[in-house]
């Protein structure tokens, strides 16, 4: 006799799918969650820039500004700048489409909120998956602004010039700027749900 094989990770009458997971549970866990996430977003910012910013002290030529906006070495200047300003509007786009579709299949699928609806109210499965969607898209574009914020912190020490951590902070200001609250989700989840 043959048995199929069972998963020793999963509890016996513990459904083994991945929505059980995956998809958060309240809008309270997910805005938790997102905090977290964005902390440690910010964070690795904060203390690449700091290290970074230390060991070009260090070695930091005593004839030269901290912060140079003129002259003739501003290639890196221009190229972390053009990184930051290129990622604001995608920043803003993408995750706004993401919100989009994740609003649509909601509202598609005409579903009953608790009344009140607070951040610890048990959501119905389809309003799980969009707080999955909301938290998707706030990561995306958190991302979007992470990856200019520490090229320019990279970029900073290899030109010796500090006006890369103006872009730095630009970075910090758009990965905090997308922390989903509950609040924010709150008023997100109750928008989608209402008919349009």
């Amino acid at each position: 006799m043959s048995d199929s094989p069972q998963n020793p990770y999963i509890a016996s009458g513990q459904n083994a799918g991945p929505i059980s997971r995956r998809v958060p549970s309240s809008i309270s866990q997910t805005a938790m969650t997102g905090v977290v996430i964005t902390l440690a977003l910010a964070s690795s910012v904060v203390v690449l820039s700091g290290i970074l910013s230390y060991l070009t002290l260090s070695d930091f030529p005593e004839d030269q500004p901290l912060f140079q906006f003129g002259g003739n070495d501003l290639l890196f200047l221009i190229v972390g700048a053009a990184a930051t300003i290129l990622t604001v509007p995608i920043a803003a786009i993408v995750p706004q489409v993401m919100k989009k579709q994740a609003t649509e299949q909601l509202r598609s699928a005409d579903v009953d909120l608790p009344r009140p609806l607070n951040a610890d109210s048990e959501l119905p499965v389809e309003a799980k998956h969009f707080l999955g969607a909301m938290q998707t898209s706030a990561i995306i574009g958190q991302a979007l602004f992470e990856g200019p914020a520490m090229m320019n912190a990279v970029l900073m020490m290899i030109d010796h010039n500090f006006a890369h951590l103006i872009f730095v902070a630009i970075g910090l200001v758009g990965i905090l700027a997308q922390t989903p609250t509950a609040g924010r989700l709150t008023a997100a989840i109750e928008d989608a749900s209402m008919p349009r």
